[in-house]
């Protein structure tokens, strides 16, 4: 025992020192990559309403995680997760006012922590938060629903970073399966619509042929105009 004791410490090689040093706790990838791709996008096309209200909703997600946290389970949990629900509130509602993208962030984060069954949380936070906004103050919150252009890459940028986070989280088939679904349906659609298949998965897609996706939006309407549907 006294020779283990006094056995020397040997200092891990210079390579694991450097990976260590380097490699990114899966923690911190999605937060990391989704922090980028906010920048550039809003540096490109404007994406947010603004830095103040989307740093509230951060702040208030944050804040109250480590709250309820520290409440429910004796301890400060890693605030990961709540960065990306602030980003979430900050992108995804609309309104003139501040105090929504605060409400907004505080129901999502609750939600976490009152509904859940055996031991999980029912619904993904920033959505359910924006949900329970648009029903309860629909006069002053408005969802996203503009798309920031059609550029083919900024798609490839998003879906490749979007591919590497789901990778390394171990959700890829998560995301495979939606697609996927997303195809098979659209597909049956087209097909019980008689829209155009290409119509139907480009919002998949973000169709950067802005051209083409144009032409099927007018044969698609001049399609239901001789049906009487428009």
């Amino acid at each position: 025992m006294s020779e283990q004791m006094g056995a020397p410490i040997v200092p891990p090689p210079a390579r694991a020192r450097w990976k260590s040093l380097i490699s990114l706790d899966n923690r911190y990838v999605a937060p990391a990559f989704i922090t980028c791709i906010l920048l550039a996008g809003h540096l490109s096309f404007g994406i947010l309403e603004s830095y103040p209200k989307t740093l509230l909703a951060i702040i208030v997600s944050i804040l109250l995680e480590l709250v309820l946290g520290r409440i429910f389970y004796r301890k400060w949990l890693h605030p990961a997760s709540a960065y990306i629900t602030g980003i979430s509130v900050g992108i995804l509602i609309r309104s003139p006012a501040f105090w929504p993208y605060a409400l907004c962030s505080a129901i999502s984060i609750t939600s976490k922590y009152v509904l859940r069954v055996k031991g999980r949380h029912l619904w993904n936070p920033s959505n359910f938060g924006i949900s329970v906004m648009l029903f309860l103050a629909g006069d002053t919150v408005a969802s996203l629903s503009i798309q920031w252009g059609n550029y083919l890459w900024p798609m490839l940028v998003i879906w490749a970073l979007g591919a590497i986070i789901i990778w390394r989280l171990r959700r890829f088939h998560i995301t495979a399966t939606y697609v996927v679904s997303f195809i098979a349906f659209a597909l049956l659609r087209s097909w019980i619509t008689g829209n155009p298949w290409q119509s139907e998965i480009a919002p998949l897609l973000h169709d950067h042929r802005s051209k083409n996706h144009g032409a099927l939006q007018d044969r698609t309407m001049r399609r239901r105009v001789r049906r009487g549907v428009a």
